[in-house]
């Protein structure tokens, strides 16, 4: 090391010496500035990677067992849709529009004075269904963990618009865009108790809203549902 560093300074003794000696330095200088673009490009290109499938694994047995109290509000531009009830398996009781409605696997009744059967009222059920929202997170992929107060975490995922037409409507799209969020929230047992989808491209590609589309999905009492009567029989 020491006979490279004495050459090195006998070289920079000539006037030739020093010319070369400036222009390599000046060539290392644009290999290490080409090398660190590279490396930095190759960081954010992995960190856009929002197609790729989630890799971290959350704790929300809870939400699905599906047994629980639960409160989900669907804001569609200037619009709020508000539903608060409680489901056990695939048996649900809830209120929307002060209305009260029933739902027994994938039939819906609604109570007009008396109980009749209707459409779903869910607006957007997919992000909302268990099992669809569980497939929607599994392919998104996490981006940061915050540690709150209270041992709670939230954790914030991004998940593609293209990915989620192939989920929900089987449909191949090819957007360039602004992912979507998904906020997961849990309590201080680790348990994930609200999920909030932030849906503003998904909606707007496919011309779904103006503006804005947020999801809030929130759970409570996870398992302490025992019987949810029919209140039609």
């Amino acid at each position: 090391m020491m006979d490279f560093i004495e050459k090195i300074k006998e070289i920079s003794k000539t006037k030739k010496g020093s010319t070369i000696l400036f222009f390599g330095v000046y060539v290392i200088f644009f290999i290490v500035i080409i090398l660190v673009i590279r490396v930095g490009g190759n960081k954010n290109f992995m960190n856009q990677e929002y197609e790729k499938g989630i890799t971290t694994s959350f704790k929300n047995k809870g939400i699905l067992n599906n047994n629980y109290y639960f409160d989900y509000k669907v804001h569609l531009d200037d619009k709020v849709y508000d539903y608060y009830g409680k489901r056990n398996g695939d048996i649900e009781l809830f209120k929307y529009n002060n209305v009260d409605y029933y739902k027994n696997k994938t039939a819906f009744f609604m109570n007009n004075g008396t109980w009749i059967k209707c459409d779903n009222p869910y607006v957007f059920y997919d992000f909302i269904e268990s099992v669809s929202m569980g497939e929607i997170i599994d392919n998104s992929t996490f981006m940061s963990k915050e540690d709150l107060e209270g041992k709670k975490v939230q954790y914030t995922l991004l998940i593609s618009t293209n990915t989620i037409n192939k989920i929900v409507s089987g449909t191949d799209t090819d957007y360039d865009e602004i992912p979507n969020q998904i906020i997961l929230d849990s309590d201080n047992t680790g348990e994930i108790v609200k999920v909030t989808f932030k849906l503003d491209s998904y909606c707007k590609l496919n011309n779904l809203c103006n503006n804005s589309l947020e999801i809030e999905l929130s759970y409570e009492m996870f398992g302490e549902i025992k019987k949810i009567d029919n209140p039609i029989a």
